[in-house]
């Protein structure tokens, strides 16, 4: 059911592109889109996100900010980002890639530029490959679905704990978490893997993804292991914390205070 939904989507943005093409003086703007494809889309999603929460709010929030804890903030970002960098850097040595720790934390900050874009956080394979020609690269698109996975997982299980007397809001988490750690089941059970592969495979669009995908269980496997495990997890722990306290500080720029 969701395989030929994808595939109705993608044939009829299909038809609308080529419908469009048809008009000569479209054509310089539909090139252009083309080929800034995902930028396009994240662009039109930041867009789309400000006129649903309204300029006009949006901008009088900005005016009642105290920048004095906003400042204070940037340190607290940069140290969760640099955290997370660390917890990537040990996993990339398990898997056996050798890039300086100084490396892996300037494409851990470089790619949160790209996080706005779809599979935006697969640009740092890109930016990994360019500054390592080593064995096992295939790796990469592993460590990272481990990272994200882990970080969305913890900061999921942190935030349960304070929601659960608003029952609407702890459902939703609650699913949300169901579903990152059945993530890691589907992952961790080979039969079950295969299957969703085979799901995969039926989209014709995402069929040039196989070998990528085939790699990342040997991959998540391989980190599972206690000696990368112990601090990834740490690292990431303190991220999150990290992530939580970001979040009040920016209420609090704001006035806003929780009870």
């Amino acid at each position: 059911m969701i395989n030929k939904l994808v595939e109705t989507l993608a044939a009829a943005g299909r038809r609308a592109f080529s419908r469009l093409w048809r008009h000569q003086r479209l054509r310089p703007a539909l090139s252009w889109v083309r080929r800034h494809l995902p930028e396009t889309v994240a662009v039109a999603g930041i867009v789309s996100l400000v006129l649903v929460v309204n300029p006009a709010k949006l901008a009088a929030a900005f005016g009642r900010m105290d920048w004095r804890i906003a400042l204070v903030m940037m340190p607290v970002a940069v140290t969760s980002y640099l955290l997370r960098g660390l917890a990537w850097w040990v996993a990339l040595r398990r898997l056996a890639v050798r890039l300086t720790l100084r490396h892996t934390l300037a494409v851990e900050l470089a790619g949160q530029v790209m996080v706005s874009l779809p599979l935006g956080d697969l640009s740092r394979v890109a930016m990994v490959r360019k500054l390592w020609k080593g064995r096992g690269a295939r790796n990469l698109t592993g460590s990272i679905a481990f990272q994200e996975l882990t970080f969305t997982l913890l900061l999921g299980l942190g935030i349960l704990p304070r929601v659960f007397a608003k029952p609407d809001i702890a459902l939703l988490l609650v699913a949300m978490t169901a579903a990152h750690v059945g993530v890691f089941t589907v992952i961790a059970w080979k039969p079950a893997y295969e299957w969703a592969l085979a799901r995969v495979e039926r989209i014709r669009m995402l069929r040039r993804f196989d070998r990528q995908l085939r790699a990342v269980r040997p991959a998540v496997i391989a980190l599972f292991d206690w000696r990368a495990l112990i601090p990834i997890v740490l690292c990431q722990a303190v991220a999150v914390l990290l992530s939580y306290l970001l979040f009040n500080l920016g209420l609090h720029s704001l006035g806003i205070q929780i009870p």
